[in-house]
Formats: C-alpha cells, structure tokens, sequence
C-alpha cells in the first residue's frame, strides 16, 4: 500500500512537471531561434504530449479511486512566469531545469515500481528518451551563451 501511495505521488509529480513545461516549450517555439533548436523544441513538445498520456494512463491503473483525485484536476498555476521572451538563453535554461526535474521525478517513480511491470518499461523508454533531449537542450544552450556574449559586444 506505501508503494503505491508513493507511485501514485511520483506520477502527479510527473504530470505537474509536463504541465509546467509544455507551455514553455510552446513559447519558446514562437522565439527567433535557429531551424535546429526550433526543430529540437518541436520534438521536445511533442514528446511530453504523449508522454503525457503515457503517465495518466499508469496514474489511472494505480490510483485508488476513493483516495486520489484525477489529474486533469491539477492544473498549472497562473502565477507562472515566463522568462523575456528576447532573452532565449533565459528560455532554454528555463526548460532544462525543468528536464532535469523530470528525469529526477521518473527516476524516483522507477524506484518504487517493480522492473518487470509494462509501467517500468514504459517510464525507462520515457526516462531515455527525455535524459536524450535534456543533453541536446544543454548542447545547444552551451552554444547559445557562447554566441550570446559575441552578439551583445558586435552591436555595442
């Protein structure tokens, strides 16, 4: 019963994060930014829509229907604030903490589920493909600072 308890936390952690992170990733789509990183964004959208759908599903299979509420009823805050849009190193760093949150919060809900569950597999094939677009996030971020500084004393 405590580990379900626990799967059933990690999982609402898991869907608060993508909630916060979505509308960042659509946001930084409509920033200047070159076709690669734009192409990196898309993805990054689309892949924490169905991964979305992937955590309610297990979020419905675990969940004690007279304990748990459902997650749609968890919703994003509107105090939320979205970094100057003309500052896109601002944006990315914004969605790579974010990354590396959900990586953290998949790797403590693979913790407490047992590793031959189609859960487990599901959260590891999540868990891959996320730690991939966090490290290309963070390439291109450690791009964007190196030209940032050369644009700013060019125009100065």
């Amino acid at each position: 019963m405590d580990s379900t308890r626990e799967i059933v936390k990690s999982v609402s952690r898991i869907w608060r994060i993508y909630n916060r992170q979505e509308p960042l990733f659509h946001a930084a789509m409509r920033l200047d930014m070159s076709y690669r990183c734009r192409c990196l964004l898309g993805k990054g959208f689309m892949v924490y829509a169905l991964f979305k759908k992937d955590i309610g599903r297990i979020y419905e299979e675990v969940k004690c229907t007279l304990n748990d509420g459902e997650l749609a009823s968890i919703v994003r805050s509107t105090e939320d604030l979205y970094p100057d849009e003309q500052d896109r190193n601002a944006f990315i760093s914004g969605l790579l903490a974010g990354q590396e949150d959900l990586c953290e919060s998949y790797e403590t809900l693979l913790s407490h589920l047992d590793p031959e569950s189609a859960a487990a597999v599901i959260c590891s094939g999540h868990l891959e493909k996320l730690t991939e677009l966090a490290r290309n996030l963070a390439d291109y971020n450690q791009r964007l600072s190196k030209q940032e500084p050369q644009v700013q004393a060019s125009v100065a």
